[in-house]
């Protein structure tokens, strides 16, 4: 089944596009998922407070979806 995702106009520390459902890296300090809320874009987690991801711009990589890594 296709999902359709949203590009967050912002590429990673790789220059990897960044879309809605991405799985994320930053700081070494564990995994968060892009979603939209709050008007912007948020990287949300359950161990670290929510952050817009243009706070972090540069700082995270793409390792995954939430589509493909789905439990």
């Amino acid at each position: 089944q296709k999902v359709d995702e949203k590009c967050v106009k912002i590429v990673d520390k790789n220059g990897k596009k960044i879309f809605e459902g991405d799985i994320v890296e930053y700081f070494n300090s564990g995994t968060s998922t892009i979603v939209f809320q709050y008007g912007g874009w948020m990287l949300t987690s359950k161990n670290e407070d929510d952050a817009y991801i243009t706070d972090l711009y540069g700082e995270v990589e793409v390792i995954g979806n939430k589509w493909e890594n789905e439990k």
